[in-house]
């Protein structure tokens, strides 16, 4: 694949990078910077104090047998996610030291979520149950 790099021109592979990070920009692809990339003038760093995740332009190679580990534990991995899922006393406990415990770094807004989702969820079970 290094081989389709050597055949492009500067221009189009400039056209492909912003391709790209439109894509995923606009896709959710974005990560806060570490505090000191933040002091730093960068151009693809958003109003928000955001950037685009890291991503690649052109396929990476990947060892098939690390694929085939993954593919081996993916069921093993989705059963835990799924277990945590319904561990409400986990998620709960786990959320209330995020919310509460970080030296007032969350937000008001999720704050207000994590309050009035017990209230939420008893107003959509009443009415499910109509």
């Amino acid at each position: 694949m290094s081989d389709l790099v050597s055949t492009l021109t500067d221009d189009q592979l400039q056209i492909l990078k912003d391709a790209a990070l439109d894509f995923a920009l606009s896709h959710g692809l974005v990560v806060r910077p570490p505090p000191a990339a933040k002091d730093e003038h960068n151009a693809t760093t958003l109003a928000g104090g955001v950037i685009n995740a890291p991503i690649s332009l052109i396929p990476t190679p990947f060892p098939a047998n690390a694929f085939r580990d993954a593919v081996r534990i993916q069921p093993l991995y989705n059963q835990l996610v799924h277990d945590i899922s319904q561990d409400d006393a986990f998620l709960k406990e786990i959320m209330e030291r995020y919310v509460f415990d970080r030296d007032s770094e969350t937000d008001a807004l999720t704050q207000m979520v994590f309050l009035a989702t017990p209230s939420i969820l008893l107003i959509w079970f009443s009415l499910a149950q109509r």
